[in-house]
């Protein structure tokens, strides 16, 4: 079975307007998040790309990634191939080379250090998701990726999404979506506003007025949403299980998640 192994870079928003760190965990719902608030973003925030089947919505509003590349012209760059790009072929651009100061996915202890002005008072915000329903999307995802990235809708396939959580859990990729560290100021610190991917609509509503945003709230596309509603306890094995218990040991505690 050959797996989608995606980009490999870690989106991230900084927003001086409004003094918050998003910092986007893998398998979480992040990107629709990240879309929505490129939105309210101001002009000398940073927000990084995503890929370009999910840029090409934010470059169409008026609400490019920017201030993430050592110089405009790698961004301008990616803005014209992403606009002038027919939608067929969305999936044969590049995202701007790896060398650049901010990338998706970024942790936060690296977003620190290369940010030029102190982040104290900033806060640090995230979705976070059952470290179950994250693997399994993570799996999927792995068989999926290729045919999103083509422009195909995602779907679910259950043995196929099995298949891939043994090899994602045998090769390590599984440690893609624990986040947990992502989070962590340079200094060790974990503190972070954790929205919940079960009650992202109301989560996000609530923070939005919180930093005063005006009505109407920031619609939240369903990006990369998938089309399965399986319960963790009716994909995963019982070796799956104690995998993931053991690899995510710090993430349930942290998060308040049960574990079957």
């Amino acid at each position: 079975m050959r797996l989608f192994a995606g980009d490999g870079r870690k989106a991230m928003i900084l927003s001086h307007r409004h003094r918050f760190i998003f910092v986007k965990g893998t398998k979480v719902g992040g990107t629709s998040v990240e879309i929505a608030l490129s939105g309210i973003c101001g002009p000398d925030d940073i927000v990084t790309p995503v890929i370009p089947i999910d840029d090409r919505p934010r470059i169409e509003r008026g609400h490019p990634p920017r201030n993430y590349a050592s110089s405009r012209a790698i961004e301008l760059d990616y803005e014209r191939r992403i606009r002038e790009c027919a939608p067929g072929r969305l999936q044969a651009e590049e995202l701007p080379p790896q060398t650049l100061v901010f990338y998706n996915h970024m942790p936060l202890s690296e977003i620190e250090l290369k940010v030029a002005v102190p982040l104290d008072g900033y806060a640090v915000v995230c979705v976070e998701r059952n470290p179950y329903a994250k693997a399994i999307s993570l799996a999927n995802w792995s068989a999926q990726g290729t045919a999103y990235g083509r422009g195909r809708p995602m779907r679910f396939d259950l043995n196929e999404t099995r298949r891939a959580l043994d090899i994602i859990i045998a090769n390590g990729a599984i440690l893609r979506c624990r986040n947990i560290d992502r989070y962590r100021r340079a200094n060790g610190e974990l503190a972070v506003k954790i929205m919940r991917f079960d009650a992202l609509e109301d989560d996000f509503a609530e923070w939005m007025k919180r930093l005063g945003i005006p009505p109407p709230c920031p619609v939240l596309p369903h990006a990369k949403a998938g089309n399965y509603t399986a319960r963790p306890i009716d994909v995963l094995s019982m070796s799956q299980i104690a995998a993931i218990n053991d690899l995510f040991r710090e993430e349930f505690a942290f998060f308040g998640y049960p574990t079957l």
